[in-house]
């Protein structure tokens, strides 16, 4: 940040497969970056032995994710094999190392909590809900929200996390009253909290 104020943006990264497009990788909300300062962290991918051979590009965004980039950086590296792997899931695509929260995207004492957890509040909602969840490792995180038959209604988060504890907001003004349920799958762990919206 080479201004004297403080900065606030989004983090992310994604990574090009030759022949399969892109999977995004990391995504880290709501950096606070204090004037004329910066950070550097060191985070270690993982790619799988069955991804396919060729040249990757790998990406880094700050602004406002997803849609927003304010700035940009990339590097390309090879990977040996043959072109006809597979892309595996986003669980094989492990991205980890120093985290983030001392540069105010946390508060740096907060303790990495030992299981998963899912909580949403208030419930009943009217029309946002706040849902909190807790990871105990790095994982691959999809949360998404249903309606009572089992409709699809939101995707809220897919893609890769912090261990941490994250709060994502739900918007239901567009939603008729009744029941929804919110489904997170985080690594092994899945979890379904039902939660009421009322009108």
């Amino acid at each position: 940040n080479l201004t004297p104020d403080a900065l606030t943006f989004d983090l992310w990264s994604e990574v090009l497969l030759p022949g399969f497009g892109s999977a995004e990788i990391m995504f880290v909300p709501d950096i606070v970056l204090p004037g004329n300062e910066n950070i550097n962290r060191d985070r270690t991918q993982v790619v799988p032995d069955f991804a396919p051979g060729g040249t990757y590009t790998y990406i880094a965004y700050v602004g406002e994710h997803p849609w927003v980039v304010d700035d940009y950086d990339a590097f390309t590296f090879e990977k040996e094999g043959t072109a006809d792997g597979h892309l595996g899931t986003l669980n094989d695509w492990l991205n980890y190392g120093e985290g983030f929260e001392s540069v105010g995207c946390g508060d740096p004492t907060t303790q990495i909590p030992t299981e998963y957890g899912i909580s949403a509040y208030p419930n009943p909602f009217n029309p946002d809900l706040a849902i909190n969840i807790q990871l105990s490792a790095v994982s691959h995180v999809n949360l998404a929200v249903y309606d009572i038959s089992g409709r699809k209604v939101a995707t809220l988060v897919d893609g890769f996390r912090d261990a941490g504890y994250h709060e994502v907001t739900f918007e239901g003004s567009g939603l008729a009253s009744g029941v929804y349920l919110v489904k997170l799958e985080a690594g092994d762990y899945s979890s379904i909290q039902k939660a009421m919206l009322i009108k």
